[in-house]
This record gives structure tokens, C-alpha cells and sequence, in this order.
């Protein structure tokens, strides 16, 4: 009896092979679709500007703070014990506004980040299928996520991706 069950999930995995042997794979890197499309530099473009924007701010902030450090340590010699723990205590919500504000600046890039490129992962995914049918592929799969690290049969549809999104 176990033999028998033996030969079996042998024969099954023999005859499973020999299916999936014709099987033509295709490949997309769908963050080089979203860097390289006209509209993936675009918007790409406008996160870096607010990018800046943010940075300068939070470089501003930054500034504010080792300036007033610095004034701390020059007079912190002559000042009494307190107005030192005055001056410790600015000097300690400053820096946890500075941080708050690092946080904030990074959530809202990454939310813009997001914003932009779910409709065009959408509508990358809709040419993907297009290109695949046209490519006559059987399975597409996205190579930045799910790296193929071997097969046969593969074809990178990333340029015809591209080429097609930016019709």
C-alpha cells in the first residue's frame, strides 16, 4: 500500500512537469514602468519638489536649534541652575517638535507617493495583460517583488510596458 501511494504522487509529479513545460513566462518591472513612464516623471518630479520644500523646513528647524544649543553652551557657565533647566526644557521641546515634524514630513511624502501611484499601477496593470495577451505569455510576474530566479522561458515585457503607457 505505501509503495502504491509512492508511485503515484511520483506519476503525479512527472505528469505536472510535462504540463506546465510549454508554459511561456513573461516579466515586468513595475517600478522602472513607474520611474520611466512620461507620467511616472512627472509625478515623480512634483514629490521631489515637496520634497525640498519639506526639507527646507525641517533644515530651518534644525538650525533654530543647534544656534540656540550653542548660545546654551557658551552661557550655561554663568546661568543659574534655573535658567539652566529653562533653557534645557526649550532646548528639549524643540527637539521633540524637530522630530515630530521629520515624522509628519515623512508620513505626507509617503502618502503623496502612494496617491500618485495607485492609478497608475491600475492602469499599468491593465497594459501588463494587454502586452502578455499580445506577447502570447501564459503567466506575467512582477520581478521587482517576486524575482524569478530561473526559467526557461522568460520574457521581459518592461519596455513594451512602457512604451504602451506612455500612448
Amino acid at each position: 500500500m505505501k509503495n502504491l501511494l509512492s508511485v503515484l504522487l511520483v506519476a503525479c509529479f512527472c505528469f505536472s512537469f510535462s504540463a506546465f513545460a510549454g508554459i511561456k513566462i513573461g516579466t515586468v518591472n513595475i517600478q522602472k514602468v513607474l520611474v520611466t513612464t512620461k507620467e511616472g516623471k512627472t509625478k515623480m518630479k512634483k514629490i521631489q519638489k515637496e520634497a525640498k520644500k519639506k526639507e527646507a523646513a525641517f533644515t530651518k528647524l534644525q538650525k533654530k536649534f543647534q544656534k540656540l544649543k550653542a548660545d546654551f553652551d557658551k552661557q550655561s557657565m554663568v546661568m543659574s541652575n534655573k535658567a539652566k533647566a529653562k533653557k534645557t526644557n526649550e532646548l528639549k521641546k524643540l527637539l521633540y517638535e524637530i522630530e515630530q515634524k521629520k515624522v509628519t514630513f515623512q508620513r505626507e511624502l509617503q502618502a503623496m507617493e502612494q496617491k500618485f501611484k495607485m492609478p497608475m499601477i491600475k492602469k499599468i496593470r491593465k497594459v501588463t495583460e494587454q502586452i502578455s495577451k499580445a506577447a502570447k505569455v501564459d503567466i506575467t510576474f512582477e520581478i521587482s517583488t517576486a524575482p524569478i530566479i530561473y526559467a526557461k522561458d522568460t520574457v521581459d515585457l518592461t519596455d513594451k510596458v512602457i512604451a504602451a503607457y506612455n500612448k
